[in-house]
């Protein structure tokens, strides 16, 4: 234990007085001004004796179910702490085998406060949660990681609540945009771009130009009729010349009109004839065959189509994800802006997504043991501080997994932010050494000689302060509450 300073320069706890709690029978000594180590082997009565310390600061909650000892009728602890502004104060807690327990805490004069367990809490905060080594452990699961991110931000009063809202939905839009996009390109690779004119072929207007073609050639046949008619007259005009030539002068005017007609006639098969062999047929096979490859040009043109609302839809979800990303990015940059403003216990902390970093390396799996430990105690002593806690007390079970350079560096930096650290270890040197629930080698149970000094006389109450904690008139001294 640490050379002990005077009472008006100490604050915290200065004293414990234990009897029948848990394994102990009757423990009473000094408490050093910044560390004390409890050593003993198992099952020797360190960790009740830590266990009433945190009684002591943190209320009867901190206790077991059954806290008397096995055989005796009460448990009783004492502690006693100075604070700057009440001075010298006696914690008093009993717990009875039947059940019950009570808390007092009383004045130097004697005075008694009321509603001591948010009086205790006022002194010493939420004393149960100083554990340097347990809140390191916390890392050791992922729940424990999110547990000490949320800590640390409830510490910097940073709230990511509506960020990490935003950046899950954000990533849920992005996702199921990449999903659409990732269809659409597949789509894409399956659709090539095909040798296709820009429009699909019209098979009505090559239905129509069949049928003109068609048409057309109809009036060939129609001329072939005529001229086989024609032929068939021009016969029978001759037959009916032959026939007049032997009637000359009863049929000379028959045969003078049927002359005229037969030149009429040779003429106008002349006319139809000019034109059967200026005649140009269309041919109506290419038509025939264009109107078989529509079917084929146009399926290729639908598909060209296709790709091009693909491509389409292609760019507005790159568009989208592209937008979204850049919010998520902006929320990313919004956070390491707040982060970057926050007042962190130690240089380099930050955060990740589900736990606590240390200069960007996550710390539950990449630190080391003793930046963990480092770390969780600033974390401690940085709430302990934010709380407005005046007396500060750290309470560290099984101790022994920190070697002597750990404790040194705890120790240290209790010292400089004025705590105390009370650290249990499985060891026979210790501050104090516990042996079958007593001091080992003290079977009066006298404190160790020449640990503390004696005490000056404890500072009067200030008036407003009492009147603040006693309320108007006060309690009378060694009246209880019930814990």
């Amino acid at each position: 234990m640490e050379q002990q300073q005077t009472t008006q320069q100490r604050m915290g706890l200065l004293h414990m007085k234990v009897k029948d709690f848990g394994g102990l029978y009757e423990v009473d000594l000094p408490i050093g001004p910044v560390e004390t180590i409890i050593g003993g082997q198992n099952e020797q009565g360190k960790t009740a004796f830590l266990t009433a310390i945190n009684v002591v600061l943190g209320g009867a909650r901190a206790a077991p179910r059954m806290p008397v000892r096995e055989g005796a009728e009460e448990a009783v602890i004492v502690g006693r702490i100075h604070d700057a502004k009440l001075g010298d104060l006696i914690i008093r807690h009993r717990f009875t085998a039947s059940g019950r327990s009570e808390c007092v805490v009383e004045t130097a004069e004697g005075a008694t406060f009321r509603s001591p367990r948010e009086k205790i809490k006022a002194l010493f905060g939420e004393t149960l949660k100083f554990d340097p080594e347990a809140w390191a452990a916390k890392g050791k699961t992922p729940a424990g990681q999110r547990e000490q991110r949320d800590e640390l931000l409830q510490l910097l009063g940073v709230d990511f609540t509506k960020s990490d809202a935003d950046y899950v939905r954000i990533t849920g839009q992005r996702m199921l945009v990449k999903r659409d996009l990732a269809t659409i390109q597949s789509q894409l690779r399956q659709s090539p771009q095909e040798d296709a004119p820009a429009k699909p072929v019209s098979v009505e207007a090559l239905l129509g130009e069949l049928e003109k073609a068609q048409e057309h050639n109809k009036s060939q046949e129609k001329l072939e009729e005529t001229i086989k008619a024609l032929d068939g007259q021009i016969v029978g005009h001759s037959t009916s010349i032959q026939r007049a030539q032997h009637a000359i002068q009863q049929w000379q005017t028959v045969i003078d009109n049927t002359g005229k007609a037969l030149e009429e006639t040779r003429r106008w098969r002349e006319e139809r004839k000019v034109a059967l062999d200026e005649f140009q047929p269309v041919s109506t096979i290419a038509i025939q065959q264009r109107i078989a490859a529509a079917d084929s040009v146009n399926r290729l043109v639908h598909q060209n189509e296709m790709r091009e609302q693909l491509l389409g839809k292609q760019a507005v979800a790159t568009a989208s994800v592209r937008e979204l990303t850049a919010q998520l990015d902006a929320i990313q940059k919004h956070k390491a802006k707040i982060v970057s403003e926050a007042d962190f216990p130690i240089p380099g902390l930050g955060f990740s997504e589900d736990g606590v970093t240390h200069n960007g390396i996550d710390l539950a799996t990449g630190c080391s043991g003793e930046e963990r430990l480092r770390i969780a105690t600033a974390v401690i002593l940085a709430q302990l501080k934010k709380d407005g806690v005046r007396n500060r007390v750290l309470t560290i079970e099984e101790g022994c997994r920190m070697d002597a350079k750990h404790r040194d560096m705890v120790r240290q930096m209790c010292r400089d932010a004025g705590a105390q650290v009370i650290i249990e270890v499985v060891s026979s040197e210790g501050d104090i050494i516990l042996e079958d629930g007593r001091l080992k080698g003290d079977s009066a149970q006298e404190a160790p000689a020449a640990q503390e000094p004696p005490e000056a006389p404890a500072p009067p109450v200030d008036a407003a302060v009492a009147d603040e904690w006693l309320g108007e008139a006060g309690v009378a001294a060694g009246t209880g509450a019930q814990a």
